[in-house]
């Protein structure tokens, strides 16, 4: 079976309010403008979840949860995702460790 869309459509496009549904079984739920998301979360089969905003087409923040370990991991910016200082080879600046529920951080 494959991906499937459940929700609005305008003009043969994705519109307003959805879920689509991943052949995997992953899932998103959001927003959509001219067949393009502007956010919304994803919900993973392995309990992960991770809320996301987009511009333009481009994912400006994304915030996850993991409900395995019942923590979240720092929110990633569309700046810090392509920080040279972040990204390459031996950089230090990356996140590693995420933060409990209660703030605590774990890992």
């Amino acid at each position: 079976m494959g991906d499937s869309y459940e929700g609005d459509w305008a003009d043969g496009q994705f519109q307003d309010r959805g879920k689509y549904v991943y052949a995997n079984g992953d899932e998103f739920m959001g927003l959509w403008d001219k067949g393009v998301k502007l956010s919304g979360t994803f919900y993973y089969k392995d309990g992960r979840i991770s809320t996301r905003k987009w511009q333009n087409g481009r994912l400006v923040s994304c915030q996850d949860f993991d409900s395995r370990r019942r923590a979240y991991q720092p929110t990633i910016t569309h700046s810090q995702v392509h920080n040279p200082e972040r990204t390459q080879y031996g950089a230090t600046g990356t996140l590693s460790s995420m933060v409990s529920t209660n703030g605590v951080a774990v890992g």
